[in-house]
């Protein structure tokens, strides 16, 4: 019996990546293109479908569920560094221009973290923090943050859920905010970092304050077929 993977995606797969699958699937693989937006109805279909395997080039939130599903997919890796051997792009976007490298397998999505450091040191004036999340500070964060910053420290409190990283940097802009401290999908802290911000992190375990730190970036946790 060949193999049935299910890629799901925006976009179809290129030549080069069914090339890539059937040369570890078989060459009688079957790719079935897929456009789920959700994370739930990706794990159903693919349950139901009876697939070999999985492929999801899909938001960075909407692949955390996946892996959060059950699944670990593949990743389709593409650069913007031309390969050495001359090879003419595998997909272009105006000026930008993509090489496909390989799939890897993505056990995982997590945070980069850094020590917290004044943003721009040092502070002269009270530092405003917006706080997006429906939990309470739990005791100890808010000494703490004071603490990292450097500097007297005004709490602003935003229960309301975060729709995405765009929804984030309004409410700073509104609430004259100069760092955020932000319990949100992977997806807006990709958002935020990509945009030059780098969010507060509070690590909170059992309701008890742990740890504070500067989110840098986002990663995929990958291993090799």
């Amino acid at each position: 019996m060949s193999a049935k993977i299910l890629w799901v995606s925006r976009h179809a797969s290129l030549l080069v990546q069914r090339a890539a699958l059937q040369a570890v699937f078989g060459a009688d693989c079957e790719v079935v293109h897929r456009d789920i937006g959700n994370a739930g109805a990706v794990a159903a279909e693919y349950r139901r479908g009876g697939y070999t395997d999985l492929v999801c080039v899909v938001p960075m939130a909407t692949l955390d569920h996946i892996c959060r599903e059950g699944l670990n997919p593949l990743w389709a890796e593409m650069v913007e560094t031309p390969t050495s051997d001359g090879r003419a792009p595998d997909l272009a976007f105006g000026a930008k221009k993509f090489w496909f490298t390989g799939f890897k397998r993505v056990k995982g999505v997590g945070l980069e973290l850094a020590p917290v450091e004044p943003l721009n040191p040092p502070w002269t004036t009270l530092v405003r923090v917006l706080r997006i999340t429906r939990h309470s500070m739990a005791d100890g964060e808010w000494e703490q943050v004071s603490a990292d910053l450097k500097s007297e420290v005004e709490i602003i409190e935003d229960c309301r859920p975060v729709r995405d990283g765009a929804d984030a940097i309004a409410r700073m802009r509104q609430k004259n905010a100069d760092e955020v401290l932000v319990v949100a999908p992977y997806g807006v802290y990709d958002h935020l970092v990509k945009s030059g911000l780098h969010p507060l992190y509070a690590r909170v375990e059992r309701g008890q304050f742990i740890s504070l730190h500067r989110i840098v970036g986002v990663r995929l946790e990958l291993e090799d077929l």
